[in-house]
């Protein structure tokens, strides 16, 4: 008798979950996305601890893998490195050369609207070793300090920010006023939180400033995320 052939099975992609999303631009993630992630690795990278739902994590591997202006990405609040691992990957993946500037002090205030609830002291060990965890971590430039510290003397060109820092009003107001005008034409804005009204410090800040602004205009909304693109 021959020998038995094993069975190859394929690769599933992340294209089931994805088809969650509404609407035509977020069939075009989802078209793409297909492409270029599976579903064992969709799971892994929500193996990191953190507060991104599955969508909100494709959503930003795909601005991070995807847009095709040049230019650096940059976090405002990375807790443990979720994000910045997803980011991360996509720029692995996609074969780019540049890096995820993640800007978070990680120190636990105990404060629900400045940090996540964690028993840790700080969260900077756990957000390293996520990053080498998952071998991304030549992509990620930490910056362990406050938005407002990173800030001075800035003047690299963004084209993808996600503000996920203090939900705090004058925090978030701070993080736009700060780091918006570094965001290229172009640019994707991403804000995390922006849901269910647990954090009402998130949305006054949006809707007083990104909002009525013609500067920016909404390309997707999740149950708890926005995206913005900046027009000019």
């Amino acid at each position: 008798m021959g020998q038995k052939i094993p069975e190859i099975k394929p690769k599933r992609t992340a294209i089931p979950r994805l088809l969650r999303y509404q609407g035509w631009y977020a069939h075009i993630i989802s078209r793409n996305l297909q492409k270029v992630l599976t579903i064992e690795e969709l799971e892994d990278l929500m193996q990191v601890e953190g507060h991104l739902s599955e969508k909100e994590l494709l959503t930003l591997f795909y601005y991070a893998f995807f847009q095709k202006k040049s230019g650096i990405i940059v976090e405002i609040g990375s807790f443990k490195g979720k994000s910045a691992v997803c980011m991360a990957t996509a720029l692995k993946k996609a074969g780019r050369p540049e890096k995820v500037i993640a800007i978070d002090p990680h120190i636990n205030t105990h404060q629900p609207d400045v940090v996540p609830a964690y028993q840790e002291n700080e969260s900077y060990q756990s957000f390293l070793k996520n990053l080498f965890e998952h071998q991304v971590r030549e992509y990620v430039e930490p910056i362990r300090a406050t938005s407002q510290n990173a800030a001075n003397g800035w003047n690299r060109p963004i084209r993808l920010l996600f503000i996920d820092g203090s939900h705090r009003y004058e925090d978030v107001l701070l993080d736009i006023q700060l780091w918006e005008r570094w965001l290229i034409r172009g640019g994707i804005l991403i804000f995390h939180d922006t849901g269910s009204g647990r954090f009402p410090g998130v949305t006054r800040a949006i809707q007083e400033t990104i909002v009525p602004s013609n500067r920016f205009h909404t390309i997707l909304r999740l149950s708890n995320m926005t995206v913005f693109e900046k027009r000019r």
